[in-house]
């Protein structure tokens, strides 16, 4: 035992060293801009110019314009200019910015991206019932104002699932934003430590808002408020959690200095989520409060090269099963089973170097050596605390990155695990692992 308690304290020291070198990286390091960005400024604050924008299409004049912090002709700092620049890029729906201070007016030179992405996507896992495949139509430019119009039917923790969501961006400056998604998911309930297995389908829906995203604000707040109703199907006379009316509200911070770009993005994300909620069944009330850390950061090395990692903290109240979180490899740590590992306490993190090398216009191939570990605490079928545990794995890949299509890679990776188990693993997607 006293083994197994250092184990697990050496592990949890990583994990939080590897959030802390994260956030160091962000606050000591300066990076390049990626090529795909162009950005010239004067010193000063300048006279009062309009904003001449080229290169739309199917994209709004007024969804650029509205992410300036004043409508023009206005007087715009360099700083201001240089935040409406990371805003345009992290909309994701172009792959060309130039933001120029000219004479007489301020420059916006874009290229847009296909943003109507009919997609098959899937990511395997440690054995086909582990598959994650999707069948997806998005649109990532809806009615030109960069909303999130997507319709999603996928496999994954060996269920099929089914979504609507229709969602507006969230770099607003001076107005809030709404999404909202109607749902409904199924999973296979298995532990590899008992026999107990039930099917839970689960079908409802959600609502949120985002405050407005004033510039100079660094932080970043969301509501949301959801109802499902859950059901439980047991072959047998196994155990069988109760079922019932699911209630949850989520309170979210992010803070963002993230300019992304699809080969070296760089700066920094952390998010803070708290979830309260409860199930209402015919017992009674039974509580459910999570509560999730996610940190990530990237230092680029000019253009092509970035090193880019991430730390994903969930926790949540035992009791139900039903309410845990799942660690694998379709998202944790890459080659370690999945659907098996239910946890109520878990922190994983995942490092990664990438280096691309662009052999056409608007594509590029990308190699990247990747390590991931996790600790985590497991819940058995009764939702008690069970059996702690860790993973690692590390490993090589190579991704085809087509600039011109918003949010498509695809990608393989070649994985070695050293814990819980030993063995090769090859994992193909058609998006980044994070």
């Amino acid at each position: 035992m006293r083994i197994r308690s250092c184990v697990r304290a050496g592990l949890s020291c990583l994990i939080l060293l590897s959030g802390a070198w994260l956030w160091e990286l962000v606050c000591s390091l300066r990076v390049a801009r990626a090529q795909s960005v162009t950005i010239e400024y004067s010193p000063q604050v300048g006279s009062v110019q309009p904003v001449v924008i080229t290169g739309l299409d199917a994209t709004r004049r007024e969804t650029v314009l509205e992410l300036l912090p004043r409508s023009p002709p206005a007087r715009y700092s360099d700083q201001e200019l240089r935040e409406f620049e990371r805003r345009l890029a992290n909309l994701g729906i172009f792959d060309r910015i130039s933001v120029t201070r000219g004479a007489a007016s301020i420059e916006v030179e874009l290229r847009e991206k296909w943003t109507l992405i009919p997609l098959v996507d899937f990511s395997t896992g440690t054995s086909w019932a582990d598959t994650y495949a999707a069948l997806s139509v998005t649109e990532y430019n809806f009615l030109g104002r960069a909303m999130l119009l997507s319709a999603d039917v996928w496999h994954v923790e060996r269920g099929w699932n089914g979504a609507v969501l229709l969602s507006e961006h969230a770099y607003h400056p001076t107005r809030g934003s709404l999404g909202g998604v109607v749902d409904y998911a199924s999973s296979s309930m298995v532990f590899d430590d008992s026999s107990d297995r039930w099917d839970r389908l689960i079908g409802g829906g959600g609502l949120w808002w985002r405050p407005p995203l004033p510039h100079g604000d660094e932080f970043a707040y969301q509501v949301m408020a959801s109802y499902h109703y859950e059901r439980n199907l047991v072959d047998d006379a196994g155990y069988r959690p109760a079922d019932g009316h699911a209630l949850k509200t989520e309170f979210r911070v992010t803070w963002e200095d993230l300019h992304w770009d699809d080969l070296a993005p760089h700066g920094s994300r952390a998010i803070i989520m708290v979830m309260p909620g409860g199930l209402f069944h015919a017992d009674g009330i039974e509580p459910r409060i999570g509560a999730e850390l996610q940190l990530l950061a990237a230092y680029a090395f000019g253009a092509t090269s970035v090193l880019l990692g991430r730390v994903v903290s969930k926790a949540s109240n035992r009791g139900n099963a039903n309410f845990s979180a799942v660690l694998g490899s379709v998202d944790g740590v890459r080659g370690i089973p999945d659907a098996v590992y239910h946890t109520w306490l878990s922190g994983a993190a995942n490092l990664e170097f990438r280096q691309a090398w662009r052999f056409a216009e608007r594509w590029a191939l990308q190699g990247v050596a990747f390590g991931d570990i996790a600790m985590f605490d497991r819940i058995d079928a009764h939702g008690r605390r069970s059996e702690p545990g860790w993973a690692g794995s590390s490993g090589v890949g190579v991704r085809l990155v087509p600039t011109f299509l918003a949010e498509v890679v695809l990608r393989i990776d070649l994985a070695r695990c050293f814990w819980p188990r030993q063995e090769f693993f090859v994992q193909w997607g058609l998006s980044q692992y994070f």
